[in-house]
């Protein structure tokens, strides 16, 4: 909300606004209250209703007498009962009015001729004479300094040059003792006129100086001056959202974006994709792009004794505007694209979009298949990892190979069992005479020493 009012200087000023009812939304109203809070100033809507005296003390001017011309409201601001009203025992009291004007620049004066009707229903006339100035270029309020508007959003009039009309950024204007006056046209024997000068800030983006000259027809070397600043441009920064998902099956995380390991390597190379830009004002922006890992920290709080866990960032890799997007040798991990937007107007706009390397490719096991066991003298055997392990490998190395091996028979006695059982997982299998002649699947499981996957 935009509003000008013209205020008695020297003082200190309180702007105050609320809704009109406790504790209820709706309309609302401001109050302006000086310092001594001697008085104070309303306004509602578009109404400015003014609640001391120290507002409303002003000469009427030229402009305000049609507005009181054969209006019954006007008889609330003028002395409009003779001093013997009482006397006279007035019950009805009537009016009319007649303007004389006195050239462009001389006194207006409106008569007005009462008829009161008494109560014995005699009628007494008496003429009232209410004379009015020229307004004066001191009494023009100027209109706002300032005023903006974006690109992106309809200005709601042009004038004729395709800029914002007055209406919009607002006219000079004179507040006068019963209303207040836009120069939009010429007032009494007030009228002003603007002129623009057009300056480009940056892509989409211009400078209005615009400077209104108000003239008083009965002073015609007289002149003042009001200069007012439109901005008309790109004043958003960009919307900035994280570059779509994609979809790997198992999906991990709905909400991070994913990339695997190359294969037979245990990094990953990819292009970085672009976020989804959004601006209404420009359509050209620059994009940096910085690749950061995510360090997570354990310790102790040292006030409390609790877990504590620290986030950091490192940033790794950057990408310029125009420069190749291909990330290679990413190990597996957790890690951000910051994308930093700017638009041809400096403004910015910084995203954060977390994304993940993943190792899903499984190790490679191999086996020496078909081994052949020999019992020692104390009618055992043991078989490790070098008799088994063919060469396994992963791309990301390997943690740890175990071995289990099946009964089929109970190893303590030697019967045979209803339901076959694996030994658990370790560094070996062992052997006994149980077992002489017969055939043993022995398995070896390959852990590999993924980060993520």
């Amino acid at each position: 909300m935009q509003f000008t009012v013209e205020l008695p200087g020297g003082k200190i000023y309180q702007l105050k606004t609320s809704s009109l009812l406790p504790g209820a939304g709706g309309d609302f109203a401001w109050v302006i209250i000086p310092e001594d809070q001697s008085s104070e100033l309303e306004l509602l809507g578009d109404q400015v209703e003014l609640t001391s005296p120290a507002f409303r003390t002003r000469d009427l001017v030229c402009a305000d007498l049609p507005v009181m011309l054969n209006k019954p409201a006007s008889l609330n601001w003028v002395e409009y009962l003779p001093a013997n009203a009482e006397k006279l025992g007035i019950v009805k009291t009537e009016f009319k009015d007649i303007l004389h004007r006195d050239g462009a620049c001389g006194l207006d004066t409106l008569i007005r001729t009462y008829t009161y009707t008494l109560a014995d229903s005699s009628t007494v006339t008496c003429s009232q004479m209410i004379t009015a100035r020229k307004a004066r270029l001191q009494e023009v309020a100027a209109p706002a300094c300032h005023a903006s508007f974006s690109c992106d959003e309809p200005i709601a009039q042009l004038d004729a040059q395709g800029h914002p009309h007055p209406s919009v950024t607002g006219y000079p204007f004179l507040v006068t003792a019963l209303q207040t006056e836009l120069l939009n046209e010429s007032v009494c024997n007030l009228k002003a006129t603007y002129t623009d000068q057009v300056d480009s800030v940056c892509a989409n983006t211009y400078r209005i100086h615009r400077l209104w000259t108000v003239k008083d027809a009965c002073e015609p070397d007289s002149v003042r001056y009001m200069p007012q600043t439109i901005l008309i441009g790109d004043f958003k920064a960009p919307v900035v959202s994280c570059p779509p998902n994609q979809k790997y099956c198992p999906v991990w995380d709905q909400n991070m974006l994913m990339y695997l390991l190359d294969p037979f390597e245990c990094t990953a190379t990819f292009e970085a994709p672009l976020p989804t830009v959004e601006d209404g004002c420009s359509e050209t922006y620059s994009i940096l792009t910085e690749i950061l890992k995510i360090q997570i920290q354990y310790g102790i709080d040292p006030v409390d004794g609790t877990a504590d866990t620290l986030f950091t960032y490192l940033v790794i890799d950057s990408i310029l505007p125009g420069q190749d997007r291909t990330v290679s040798q990413l190990a597996a991990g957790e890690y951000y694209f910051r994308y930093t937007v700017k638009d041809a107007c400096g403004n910015q706009t910084t995203e954060w979009c977390r994304f993940r390397v993943m190792d899903l490719e499984t190790p490679v096991a191999i086996c020496n298949d078909r081994i052949n066991v020999s019992l020692n003298s104390l009618g055992l055997a043991r078989l490790t990892l070098r008799h088994i392990d063919g060469g396994s490998y992963d791309n990301c190395g390997i943690q740890e190979i175990q071995l289990r091996r099946k009964f089929t028979i109970n190893p303590q006695t030697g019967d045979s069992l209803a339901y076959s059982f694996y030994s658990d997982w370790g560094k070996y299998v062992d052997f006994n005479c149980l077992d002489a002649g017969s055939m043993v699947e022995v398995q070896m499981q390959v852990i590999d020493s993924a980060v993520m996957g």
